[in-house]
């Protein structure tokens, strides 16, 4: 069972599968800090954590539908989750939007429970707002430091006078450019500056280079 009814009458996804040591990431009203080896559970922890925000999302969303007003609850595009491979970012997706899946069966399976225990207006809007979370699912932010900051860099490129089409280097341009660089600074040597001379004399110029 992933969702329960906490002691202040919220309906949000549980710790239920987790350790105690995983459930304290769950934790919304902190910052937290995950460090752990391979295979210990981190993207399990976090991918309920993940979810656990959204449930808070559609729990703000259930609380304008009982009050009669409008929602404006933000939904996946409001979570930035980034990794350092494509290959983690693309696995965290994945298993969040599996959870998100099953948390939806299983809220379709206990309406009438959660109905009674919620009531039926603010059950129904809770549910509807995790659907429409799964149907924009597609506009979560998981990727890579990179393509989060790439993606920055080309939405606010015009305010920052950058060219929108640029990309991310590949290996071999990030190292012809090092190197281009590299010289530049050991060449700067010859128009008098004198702040590179005492790395210069210590590594020689080639190490000097290597080392920028």
């Amino acid at each position: 069972m992933i969702f329960v009814v906490e002691e202040d009458g919220r309906l949000l996804p549980s710790a239920n599968g987790l350790s105690p040591e995983q459930a304290r990431a769950l934790r919304l009203d902190r910052h937290v800090v995950v460090t752990a080896g391979a295979g210990s559970g981190k993207t399990r922890t976090l991918s309920r954590r993940y979810l656990r925000i959204l449930g808070s999302f559609a729990w703000e969303a259930s609380n304008a539908a009982v009050t009669a007003q409008r929602s404006d609850a933000p939904g996946p595009e409001a979570i930035v989750v980034s990794t350092f491979t494509e290959r983690a970012a693309a696995e965290m997706k994945e298993r969040i939007r599996a959870e998100l899946l099953e948390g939806l069966r299983e809220l379709r399976g206990r309406e009438g429970e959660l109905s009674e225990a919620l009531s039926p207006a603010r059950f129904e809007a809770y549910r509807r707002h995790l659907e429409r979370c799964l149907r924009d699912f597609h506009r979560a932010r998981i990727g890579t430091f990179h393509g989060f900051c790439g993606g920055l860099l080309r939405e606010f490129s015009a305010a920052d006078g950058l060219d929108p089409g640029h990309g991310v280097l590949t290996g071999g341009e990030a190292r012809e450019l090092q190197g281009a660089v590299a010289q530049a600074a050991i060449a700067s040597l010859d128009a008098g500056r004198d702040d590179l001379e005492p790395l210069v004399v210590h590594l020689g110029r080639w190490s000097t280079a290597r080392a920028l």
